[in-house]
């Protein structure tokens, strides 16, 4: 009888590894832009957004790489904030490279020591500044659609492979200043 229950807790265990493992691999990885969608109410006004990972396992490094309207928008900055996915560990950050002709912002981080992070979380956050009324997407170059680009949003963990995610956009509205509401 003792044999028999401890086969059965044996396997008790193992069915509650196999269903947290599947259910771990279940969980897509997503990057996006918070807000989503984003109306600022006049141009000349500055506005932040975040870009952020969600469900990420063993995330060691991170690039992205967003795409704008430089008729629309433009970039003034990229940062890393104190609440940010690396949180309390030490970050290694080169500046942004922000190119407000082509509307391109290129940003990344990583860990040091290159140790794995996993949850959901602020990767950075881009300021910009409306410059006209229009529409303008937040687009996250995803490595899928550029794979002969240098330059695309990609996550690593500490042996450099690449984490795969799905991508969601954002998109930013001018309001016409005299419009009433």
């Amino acid at each position: 009888m003792r044999q028999y229950s401890g086969i059965v807790c044996l396997t008790i265990m193992l069915l509650m590894v196999i269903a947290r493992s599947a259910s771990a691999q279940g969980t897509t990885t997503v990057i996006s832009i918070q807000p989503s969608t984003l109306e600022i109410p006049s141009p000349n006004q500055v506005f932040k957004v975040n870009v952020t990972v969600q469900n990420v396992q063993n995330l060691a490094l991170w690039q992205i790489f967003i795409e704008f309207d430089p008729n629309v928008l433009e970039c003034q900055n990229a940062s890393i904030p104190a609440d940010n996915i690396f949180a309390g560990k030490a970050i290694i950050a080169p500046d942004p490279v922000i190119d407000n002709d082509a509307g391109t912002v290129l940003y990344g981080a990583s860990v040091f020591p290159m140790v794995g992070v996993s949850g959901s979380g602020i990767l950075c956050q881009i300021e910009f500044k409306a410059k006209v009324e229009g529409i303008s997407q937040l687009h996250i170059v995803t490595y899928d659609e550029e794979p002969e680009k240098t330059f695309c949003t990609k996550l690593e963990d500490p042996d450099g492979e690449r984490i795969q995610y799905e991508a969601i956009d954002g998109e930013v509205t001018i309001i016409p200043e005299n419009i009433l509401l």
